[in-house]
């Protein structure tokens, strides 16, 4: 067993295998700490329900690379107003980022936000938090997997077998 396993630790597909399990391990431990830190976040204030009063169209902004590619991102100022503690109040986003423009809000659309519980015009909309990060899951199966599989059953390379 301890000659199985020296062999396939010194097998030179087995490096690959630490490379996937490298990723892995990066992907896993980043979602971790942002995971870690929303929930931090998340634990000093309330969550209550906001309804948008004021929302622009979106704009599109076209942001190009050094090889002339680029991406387009979308941008939308809105006020959301909510009650807290039976107090009205009103907070005022501009340049809200989203990803595509079917994102964006619409006029009397409701969403939860998180109000900070020591100054309620400290608030933030829940989208803003990603507490699901099934993508980093994915990923960490992605690569995890096939990493500790050719770590563990490398094939033999011909050359080695000589």
């Amino acid at each position: 067993m301890i000659k199985y396993i020296k062999e396939s630790i010194f097998n030179s597909l087995s490096w690959i295998g630490v490379f996937f399990l490298v990723i892995a391990i990066y992907f896993a431990a980043d979602s971790g700490i942002k995971s870690y830190n929303d929930r931090k976040e998340l634990s000093y204030r309330e969550k209550t329900e906001g309804v948008f009063t004021e929302v622009s169209d979106i704009r599109k902004k076209h942001e190009s690379r050094h090889n002339g590619n680029g991406t387009n991102k979308y941008y939308q100022d809105f006020i959301i107003s909510y009650k807290y503690n039976g107090k009205e109040y009103s907070k005022k986003y501009e340049n809200f980022y989203f990803s595509s423009q079917k994102d964006g809000y619409k006029k009397g659309a409701k969403e939860y936000i998180y109000v900070n519980k020591n100054n309620p015009n400290d608030a933030i909309i829940a989208s803003r938090f990603n507490l699901d990060y099934t993508l980093a899951k994915q990923i960490f199966i992605m690569f995890g997997i096939p990493g500790i599989v050719i770590i563990l059953f490398p094939k033999k390379n011909k050359n080695e077998e000589k």
